[in-house]
């Protein structure tokens, strides 16, 4: 079962890169018409993604969100499946660091789907793409960004990296909070003892970790949309507050792995 959902994964990929590559020439000249197909085009694939991985999800709070578009979108992180969870939901544009870029076939695929990579130690290149996230709100696409800045064992909610809330400030964009709570993997409550079957952080070797993550039948997740945060300075006084209140949404919704 887990080699026949390989090549599917594979096969979905090859398919998402073989359109995705002709569609970045239209970025030259038409950024709002690429930026709506190409997150649209990532939605539909990382849809099929969920389908051949089993895995479910549960949607709650404000759902009406889901077909809006130039929002900031955030929430809290424990693996690589966060990613493949939210943009089956919303369309988006990833945010990424750098060294995803450089991963075997999926950074590749983040590559021509025009993730935006944040080089973290180049300060110059960091504040180039933020540039980036703000003309992609300001087209009309939704980003989707984690600010804890790497991903936990889900005991815990990080920190958030303030910097990247200037974007909103910038873009004049809302921002939409997500707790993101993974309740059951192949029928058995999410806890300390099976958690790393799905939860990806620390020091783990993701080849090894996606080739189990194939072996599992269904993983079970609930997303709670939280209410919009409008990034306004008349509202928070800088990105640190507006930060610091963000992760409090998000903490409200957050269950951790006991």
């Amino acid at each position: 079962m887990a080699f026949f959902k390989g090549i599917s994964i594979l096969l979905l990929i090859f398919f998402y890169i073989l359109i995705a590559i002709p569609l970045s020439f239209i970025r030259i000249f038409f950024k709002k018409i690429y930026y709506k197909i190409i997150s649209g085009w990532t939605k539909f694939i990382t849809i099929n993604f969920n389908k051949i991985l089993g895995i479910k999800i549960e949607l709650t709070g404000n759902i009406d969100y889901l077909k809006e578009k130039g929002n900031f979108i955030i929430s809290n992180h424990v693996s690589y499946v966060d990613g493949l969870v939210l943009a089956s939901i919303f369309a988006v544009i990833f945010v990424s660091k750098l060294s995803v870029k450089f991963w075997p076939i999926f950074g590749q695929m983040a590559w021509v789907g025009g993730t935006v990579f944040v080089d973290r130690q180049n300060k110059k290149r960091a504040l180039f793409s933020l540039e980036k996230m703000v003309d992609i709100l300001k087209n009309k696409t939704n980003l989707l960004l984690f600010p804890e800045g790497t991903s936990t064992d889900g005991t815990k909610v990080l920190e958030f990296q303030s910097i990247f809330f200037q974007v909103p400030f910038e873009a004049n964009s809302y921002i939409i909070p997500i707790s993101l709570q993974y309740l059951s993997i192949d029928g058995e409550v999410v806890s300390l003892l099976n958690r790393d079957k799905v939860f990806w952080y620390g020091q783990k070797k993701f080849f090894w970790h996606f080739l189990s993550l194939l072996r599992l039948k269904k993983i079970k997740v609930k997303v709670i949309i939280h209410p919009k945060i409008k990034a306004d300075h008349s509202i928070f006084k800088d990105r640190k507050e507006l930060s610091r209140h963000s992760r409090e949404i998000i903490l409200k919704g957050f269950s951790a792995v006991k």
